[in-house]
């Protein structure tokens, strides 16, 4: 009889440990956020309006059985203009906790921005599970640029006394030769495609001593604030323009020093054609 029962014990201790949880049989659930960090930069929103959304899977790639707890946006994040409106399909309002996910399943979070404010958008969402130590909780970065200035820098082309402007962003421009009496100067419109005012603090010719002789630069005077734009086309003051008195090859740089979020530094090279 006590042989009987010290097998029985074995048995049931044997079956305890086997059933009590994933851990003991190595069977751990293992999380995945795709994506690692979330951007709203071209959204391109007005005030209060709705951007489109953003999603956030959560997937469990472990053997285990993944128990997400929570997916909130940490409020200590300022100005907090994004929403998270649904999970999974579910309305976020409406979602029971915990959301069970067996090996291979996701769910998607839903995130929308609708922004009330001007400037740049900073803000965190975190996910709580049921994974061990620092993994229970993981966090995703989410940005937005909204109301902020930006440049962009383009050659004028002179047409039948219009002023045309070319619409790529330029960083290397050949310069033609001044000729008195003849209008020669290389015209150089300077632009603001964001909402925000841009500022422009400074503008600098740069190059070794002879180059800075070379090169006539005129310039706008600074500082210049050039408005935001609401219409899609920019804004854009034309007032630098620069010719040389050199030999061709020779180099030097406008630096355009402003308040814009793409090129804060915008640097220009100039060659003598």
């Amino acid at each position: 009889m006590k042989k009987i029962f010290v097998i029985m014990m074995v048995f049931l201790s044997y079956f305890i440990i086997s059933c009590s949880s994933d851990a003991g049989t190595g069977k751990l659930p293992l999380i995945k956020l795709n994506p690692t960090n979330i951007s709203f930069e071209d959204s391109d929103l007005f005030k209060n309006e709705r951007s489109n959304p953003q999603y956030l899977e959560i997937k469990n790639i472990g053997e285990g059985d993944l128990k997400v707890t929570n997916v909130f946006f940490n409020k200590s994040a300022e100005p907090l203009d994004y929403f998270i409106e649904e999970i999974g399909g579910t309305l976020y309002n409406e979602v029971t906790y915990p959301i069970l996910l067996k090996k291979n399943e996701a769910v998607k979070v839903k995130i929308i921005l609708i922004p009330t404010d001007d400037g740049i958008k900073k803000a965190t969402i975190e996910v709580d599970s049921n994974m061990e130590g620092d993994d229970s909780v993981k966090k995703i970065n989410v940005t937005a640029l909204d109301f902020v200035a930006n440049l962009q820098v383009n050659e004028a082309m002179k047409s039948q006394s219009d002023y045309i402007t070319k619409s790529e962003n330029i960083k290397n421009l050949l310069v033609k030769k001044c000729t008195p009496g003849l209008d020669t100067r290389t015209l150089i419109n300077i632009c603001n495609i964001g909402k925000d005012s841009l500022i422009i603090s400074d503008l600098k010719l740069e190059g070794d001593g002879l180059a800075l002789e070379y090169f006539e630069l005129e310039q706008l005077n600074v500082p210049a604030k050039i408005p935001g734009d609401y219409t899609g086309n920019g804004n854009c003051i034309t007032g630098l323009s620069v010719c040389h008195n050199g030999e061709s090859g020779i180099k030097a740089n406008i630096r355009i020093l402003n308040t814009s979020v793409n090129s804060p530094n915008q640097l220009i090279r100039l060659e003598a054609e």
